[in-house]
């Protein structure tokens, strides 16, 4: 299930262009209306949430997930903003403990790069791990133009 707790309510769009190309072959994804009112509960029978929480009160996202992964770019902007994110998310009691795991993955970067390697030796001075980078391509604007996800993609 794919939820959407934040104001920009770019996943849930994205949903409905996917349901609306009937040419779509890849595995279903159901759409979650998350009531941000309301304590962050899945709907009876579903496993896995992937749920876009930006502006979304942490404390509230840690309290039920079992990992977050923080997108962070790999300007001293994005660095920086991310760093009080982090230090906020490893003073839960939930990811203190290791009830909730809390992972950065590098948006927009190519992993072979010195940049990369700048990106994870950040992540380790501040003790998460980093666990890969996701490229600049022209593939994320592809599929979201034409409404499939990287799983709709042909192996």
């Amino acid at each position: 299930m794919l939820g959407d707790a934040d104001r920009q309510q770019s996943t849930a769009s994205w949903l409905r262009e996917r349901a609306a190309r009937a040419s779509i072959q890849g595995a279903p994804i159901v759409g979650w209306a998350v009531d941000p009112q309301r304590v962050m509960r899945p709907p009876p029978g579903v496993r896995h949430v992937v749920l876009d929480t930006a502006g979304f009160e942490l404390a509230r996202v840690v309290a039920c997930a079992d990992a977050v992964l923080v997108p962070v770019g790999h300007s001293a902007f994005d660095r920086e903003s991310s760093a009080a994110c982090i230090a906020e998310l490893l003073a839960l009691p939930r990811v203190a403990s290791g009830h909730c795991r809390v992972g950065v993955v590098g948006m927009r970067l190519d992993a072979r790069t010195r940049a990369a390697e700048s990106l994870a030796a950040w992540a380790l001075h501040l003790k998460v791990p980093f666990l890969g980078a996701l490229r600049e391509t022209q593939a994320y604007v592809r599929c979201a133009e034409s409404g499939l996800g990287v799983f709709d993609l042909p192996v």
